[in-house]
């Protein structure tokens, strides 16, 4: 006992203020009073020689240690690095949204000219049309899971890769590709390696954009897709001044394939600097061993020192900050994954998203006709009357991501409040402005002003139900984005088909007693009808949002609101 006192009233406080931990003093005291009896002669060169070799290791330890703290000043500063990262990933996503966009719905507007310069029969048209939405709509799972597994680079660089290689197939003079069999097929590829990029971009922007951030970047996302949808509806005119349709499908493909090169060269710096780290790393383990190994006081099996805990703690903040969480995502069981994808915000999200492509798909195939047969407006004017209405849908849109950016609410409740608000309201002013639209009596302005009205209103859901696919599960954002988009995706199939029997039904007995435009009008119920459901749905999400809380009163009141405009319009 006097040895243990003695070996601790000896050992000098400025060492063990100096020393990254305290975990040798304990070890020394116990070989001290392990050696019995020892005078005191001997106790004082015992102490002697062990400070000199602790100062030794202290030395040798010291760069090792100020890289350590260099390192984690670094990655306690993840908001500066966020900042650094955001632009660009918004910027990639948007181009490859948008390049994507033009590959695929361009295809409905230079159709003309494809039937007059290949021979494509009236027959071959339905099945080329959908052959992209029968492959899209198989990937979507597949593709987020993939994301959330390998990281979103690989992902959307494959897709952008293959995506450019069967456009410029499209272009080759061969006899085979000039076949109405060989576009379906390379639709419905074109369709599957596409599907990915809706849930791989999800988990992009929830991995590299902050929190209170993500709302502005998927607004601007969409935004760029809508641009996409503009520019192709342009693309019969781009083609009288390039000199037919080849060259619009040749300046999507390079445009596909450059988007690639710069995502996969972001992809390969990534990849080094996470190899440099892991270097870094094992380097860091390597003299550590050799410092243990050459130390004679420490003992085999001993405590962890402070320079390994935050060499531990270091790698676990780059787990969660890594970009391709192969460990996290493998670890996580099927269980969790399913909790994730039939969540109840989660379901609402889905037909939510359901209720707006359902919308969307159905005015982008049947308002063009509906301007046509019941106002008998020119093919040239329907052309400038939906571009101006694509346009009012991106400035929307843009808009909107200008208005939440940087914008911060207390909590997360809050967040959740604003954007159900949102949903609500442009579900509700897209099923008025639509029935307005559509209605039997309605005058050739009152069609275009809701047309507008509705694209406006549309640009909401950009800040309003799609960011809960960021934010309900950051680990699985891409796997819910992927099963919720695939759910929507079967929407916009199913609206235009039952719009196109609505129409059908109601002018195909050929009976002249029935009113003209009144098969529109049905098709105005039914819109509003989807949009009613959409506002229930959102109101619905409102009112989880805000349970227990004082807005929970705010939240029914809406919900009544939707439901009296709802059944008013009806009647």
């Amino acid at each position: 006992m006097h040895t243990e006192a003695a070996a601790q009233g000896d050992a000098p406080s400025s060492s063990s203020s100096a020393l990254p931990s305290s975990s040798t003093l304990p070890l020394i005291r116990v070989s001290t009073v392990s050696a019995g009896g020892i005078d005191g002669n001997t106790k004082q060169r015992t102490i002697k020689d062990i400070r000199t070799s602790t100062n030794t290791q202290h030395r040798e330890q010291l760069p090792l240690h100020r890289e350590q703290v260099e390192g984690k000043q670094a990655s306690e500063a993840p908001m500066m690095e966020d900042t650094r990262q955001q632009p660009s990933t918004t910027f990639m996503l948007s181009c490859a949204r948008f390049a994507s966009a033009v590959a695929r719905l361009s295809l409905g507007p230079l159709l003309p000219l494809l039937t007059a310069s290949l021979k494509f029969s009236e027959h071959d048209t339905p099945a080329l049309l959908s052959a992209f939405s029968s492959g899209y709509v198989l990937t979507q799972v597949a593709g987020g899971y993939f994301a959330d597994r390998f990281g979103y680079r690989s992902v959307i660089s494959a897709s952008l890769i293959v995506s450019s290689l069967l456009v410029f197939c499209l272009t080759l003079p061969m006899a085979f590709a000039t076949a109405a069999s060989t576009w379906i097929q390379i639709y419905f590829l074109l369709g599957l390696v596409s599907g990915p990029l809706f849930p791989a971009g999800s988990t992009a922007i929830t991995l590299e954009v902050r929190r209170e951030d993500r709302a502005t970047a998927a607004a601007i996302v969409d935004a760029a897709a809508a641009a996409g949808t503009t520019v192709a509806a342009m693309t019969p005119l781009m083609a009288t001044y390039f000199g037919g349709w080849r060259p619009i499908f040749q300046c999507t493909s390079a445009g596909l394939l450059m988007i690639a090169y710069m995502l996969w060269n972001s992809n390969g710096k990534q990849r080094l600097d996470d190899a440099a780290l892991v270097a870094a790393k094992k380097l860091d383990s390597t003299t550590g061993m050799e410092s243990h190994h050459q130390s004679p006081h420490r003992p085999e099996q001993s405590q962890p020192s402070h320079q390994q805990h935050q060499q531990l703690q270091q790698q676990k903040r780059h787990n969660r900050q890594s970009p391709n969480p192969v460990d996290v995502a493998g670890s996580s069981s099927s269980w969790e994954l399913l909790s994730a994808l039939m969540h109840p915000m989660a379901l609402g999200t889905y037909l939510c998203h359901g209720c707006d492509n359902f919308t969307k798909y159905s005015l982008s195939s049947w308002s063009a006709t509906m301007l046509v047969q019941h106002h008998g407006v020119s093919p040239s004017w329907v052309g400038i009357l939906l571009g101006m209405q694509e346009a009012i849908g991106f400035f929307s849109r843009i808009f909107l991501s200008v208005h939440m950016s940087g914008r911060e609410l207390k909590s997360k409740r809050a967040m959740g409040i604003y954007r159900a608000t949102v949903s609500v309201t442009s579900f509700v002013v897209q099923a008025m402005a639509l029935k307005f639209a559509f209605g039997a009596s309605a005058a050739i302005w009152q069609t275009v002003a809701g047309f507008m009205i509705s694209a406006l209103a549309s640009g909401g859901h950009s800040i309003g139900y799609r960011p809960f696919y960021l934010e309900m599960n950051d680990k699985h954002s891409g796997s819910i984005s992927g099963f919720g988009n695939t759910l929507a995706s079967m929407a916009s199939i199913a609206g235009p088909v039952l719009l196109g029997i609505a129409v059908a039904n109601a002018s195909g007995d050929g009976d002249a007693t029935i009113q003209p435009g009144s098969q529109w009008a049905g098709v105005g119920s039914m819109l509003l009808l989807v949009n009613c459901v959409g506002a229930g749905t959102s109101a619905a999400m409102l009112v989880a949002t805000t349970k227990r809380d004082r807005q929970y009163g705010l939240a029914w009141y809406v919900l009544w609101i939707a439901y009296r405009m709802g059944t008013h319009l009806v009647a």
